[in-house]
């Protein structure tokens, strides 16, 4: 997770994916851009503005140059109330 702050708003982006296991060993997909939020708990503090997928990515690490690691990105940006 990383976050920054402009003006009371947390940009954060979050994202899910292994440094250990391959493509081949793991497939992590996106089935939706969208978050469930059916178990979400109010904040007294946040409020949640906006939640978007960036979408599937593979990184490739110098160790490993003909391994692709999968992640799954999502950006969530809250405001102070």
């Amino acid at each position: 997770m990383r976050c920054g702050t402009v003006n009371r708003t947390w940009i954060c982006q979050f994202d899910f994916g292994s440094w250990v296991y391959t493509s081949n060993e793991m497939n992590v997909t996106m089935l939706s851009p969208e978050i469930d939020m059916d178990m979400y708990q109010e904040n007294p503090d946040l409020e949640i503005v906006d939640i978007s997928g960036g979408g599937r990515n593979e990184f490739f690490y110098a160790c490993c140059p003909d391994d692709r690691y999968p992640s799954v990105t999502y950006r969530v940006v809250f405001k102070t109330k």
